[in-house]
């Protein structure tokens, strides 16, 4: 496995690595903070594919960038591109996980030409919080403010949810289907010889 010291687009230092394998190339979009461990058989230099990866900003051996706010998924995307060019390589398949499922997203939407296609493993395309307030109704334009409001909320909150939680019911009734007012879940009968 080698790794080098790369320049991002806006100067920051990014620690890339490849796996040092033959075969097509793969740029693993990592989640936040994970390990090159969470996937053995793929970063193994006998995986038959040619891995390539980094750590973000400020974790690992890249560095925070000078500007604090220079941590946006569209900057980890200028550091996947940074590492592609790094590393030589023109096209390559994304693997993105959790936060990488955004960053692969983004490198496509931003370079079609450099992604040869995308696996999205444990993670959500536009953004957490585009995605999670849309089973809501909640319009898209409004949905990334309500997300960041609810962030600073949650200290506020936060102390609040055991008494909430505390009031439920438990899990099992409440995913009954006889739940709200129906039959009462009946025990399963044991039959005896």
């Amino acid at each position: 496995m080698s790794s080098r010291e790369i320049r991002s687009a806006d100067g920051t230092s990014i620690r890339g690595w490849c796996n040092d394998g033959d075969g097509d190339p793969v740029l693993l979009c990592n989640g936040l903070g994970a390990p090159l461990a969470a996937w053995p058989r793929l970063v193994a230099r006998s995986s038959r594919y040619r891995v390539l990866s980094w750590d973000y900003r400020g974790l690992g051996g890249s560095q925070r960038p000078m500007d604090r706010g220079r941590v946006q998924v569209e900057d980890h995307a200028a550091d996947a591109r940074a590492v592609l060019d790094a590393f030589g390589v023109r096209s390559a398949t994304l693997v993105g996980w959790s936060l990488g499922v955004n960053v692969a997203f983004e490198l496509a939407l931003q370079d079609p030409a450099r992604v040869a296609g995308v696996l999205a493993v444990a993670g959500v395309p536009g953004g957490s919080f585009s995605s999670l307030f849309a089973p809501l109704g909640v319009p898209r334009p409004l949905r990334a403010r309500i997300g960041h409001l609810s962030s600073w909320w949650l200290p506020v909150i936060g102390p609040l949810l055991p008494l909430v939680v505390a009031g439920l019911r438990p899990w099992e009734d409440a995913l009954s289907p006889a739940a709200p007012g129906g039959r009462r879940r009946q025990r399963p009968r044991v039959w005896e010889r």
